[in-house]
């Protein structure tokens, strides 16, 4: 269906995109868990050469998927592998002289 007053859509990254038509649609999105069905999804079309659609917050939600707050526990989670009890601290060089090195590798160039 053809919108009355195209719909600017701001997409992760910022850009603005513009929807001229909507849709009524049944959507399922495969889990490891199996198949889930939300029926009756309202989609705005946009104008651009993707085969892809983007889930809104508003069916994000229903799935019961909050994705600020995910994104937030992973920036604050120490589990996601960069504590910094995994440093090899013994291996780590400090002040390394980088000019030194280049002039050594240059000089077995020549």
């Amino acid at each position: 269906m053809t919108l009355k007053n195209p719909v600017s859509v701001q997409v992760v990254g910022g850009d603005e995109l513009i929807a001229t038509e909507q849709a009524l649609i049944d959507v399922q999105v495969r889990t490891r868990a199996g198949p889930v069905n939300i029926r009756g999804v309202n989609c705005l079309l946009l104008d651009e050469d993707e085969e892809q659609f983007i889930l809104s917050k508003d069916v994000l939600a229903r799935l019961g998927i909050d994705a600020g707050s995910m994104i937030e526990q992973l920036a604050v989670s120490p589990e996601h592998g960069y504590d910094t009890d995994d440093l090899d601290l013994h291996n780590c060089e400090v002040g390394v002289d980088a000019e030194n090195d280049i002039a050594i590798k240059l000089a077995d160039l020549e």
